[in-house]
């Protein structure tokens, strides 16, 4: 598997972007999401418990020097999506099954599960996520 990333409310803040691209600022104020086509999910192991932390969601639908620092950054131990050539081509790449790994695993603690969700609220095909979000009474 390849590095992950964090999001800022459960761990560091991520370093600020140098620029983003007009796009990039039309598409998150027109509230779309990131397509699963092009979407990689990155989070990292608690060091004592060894549950997930730190889930994100990002997107290759960027400049490429801004997806690359993210990618190759050490914050995070494990990415998967578009960077998987059987991506959405087979049961076990697709966001649903890698949110049930993470399950499997176990979350550190109640804020990083809820995290999760939201960071899997992102991508378009993950509408399941809000309905989750909402039935433990958090909002996406």
């Amino acid at each position: 598997m390849c590095p992950l990333i964090i999001p800022p409310e459960t761990s560091g803040a991520v370093a600020p972007r140098k620029s983003q691209s007009r796009k990039g600022r039309v598409r998150r104020r027109a509230g779309h999401r990131i397509k699963a086509s092009s979407a990689r999910i990155s989070w990292s192991l608690h060091p004592q418990t060894n549950r997930v932390i730190d889930v994100w969601v990002s997107t290759t639908d960027q400049p490429v020097e801004l997806f690359t620092r993210e990618y190759y950054s050490p914050r995070w131990g494990f990415v998967v999506g578009n960077c998987d050539v059987d991506w959405l081509h087979h049961p076990e790449f697709m966001p649903e099954a890698v949110f049930g790994q993470l399950i499997k695993i176990g979350f550190h603690s109640s804020a990083e599960l809820v995290n999760a969700l939201r960071q899997f609220d992102k991508v378009d095909t993950c509408k399941w996520a809000a309905a989750m979000l909402g039935r433990l009474g958090a909002t996406p």
